[in-house]
């Protein structure tokens, strides 16, 4: 890629297309992840107040449900919690919605990140990896600010998760009596538990990230010591 300006505009869709990967990545991964919510449930309580089996099987058709391959069963579990009512199945398609929306723009931005990779590509390899390093400590930069004011807001997390709803559904039908099976499954501390999981896991790919920008940027210093460790 030998125009400037259209270099330039390439690596700055990069550097956002990268931002929007590393802040929704661990969504995708967590989302379908059986085993993270029956690890949240205990930590929560939830399998205290519903059958085991019961949170199983349920929870297997929410997954379902989100992957757009199920409807909501109005199975009734054990115990004096109820099935899920029409409204909760009514918000919940709502949530869907929004997922369907998050994930589309992950797997749009993880493929645009790749086309501009490729357009990027050119020799001599030293100035490739220095453009991809630029690329990667720009997202970086971007990404620990989205990550500090996330995490500034998430200490009153009640606030944050109820202007979250305010936002995303502003039709108001995501407010549930405490016994309903919504709730039960996914109480307060559900979320908040959920919420600090998604935030380190990005916080992880953003160490990724910034390392691999370090790296990439000093590739022909790096690449020079090596030469001389090498001869001597």
């Amino acid at each position: 890629m030998k125009n400037p300006a259209v270099q330039k505009t390439l690596m700055a869709l990069a550097a956002i297309t990268l931002v929007v990967i590393i802040l929704l990545a661990p969504l995708s991964f967590y989302l379908y992840n059986e085993n993270n919510y029956m690890q949240l449930y205990r930590q929560n309580g939830v399998t205290s107040r519903l059958n085991l089996n019961d949170l199983e099987y349920i929870t297997q058709n929410l997954i379902e449900f989100f992957q757009n391959r199920a409807k909501i069963e109005v199975y009734d579990p054990q115990g004096e919690t109820g099935p899920f009512t029409l409204d909760e199945i009514s918000h919940l398609e709502d949530v869907r919605i929004l997922i369907n929306w998050l994930l589309f723009a992950f797997y749009l931005s993880l493929a645009l990140f790749i086309i501009t990779i490729i357009l990027l590509l050119h020799k001599p390899w030293v100035i490739f990896a220095r453009s991809i390093g630029i690329i990667l400590l720009s997202g970086a930069c971007l990404i620990l600010i989205l990550l500090a004011l996330l995490l500034l807001f998430s200490q009153n997390f009640v606030v944050l998760f109820e202007n979250f709803h305010q936002v995303f559904f502003p039709q108001g039908n995501y407010i549930f009596p405490e016994d309903s099976l919504l709730i039960t499954l996914f109480p307060l501390g559900f979320f908040n538990q959920y919420f600090f999981k998604l935030l380190s896991a990005s916080g992880f790919l953003w160490l990724i990230a910034l390392g691999g920008g370090i790296i990439l940027i000093n590739s022909e210093r790096i690449g020079r010591l090596w030469k001389k460790k090498a001869v001597s």
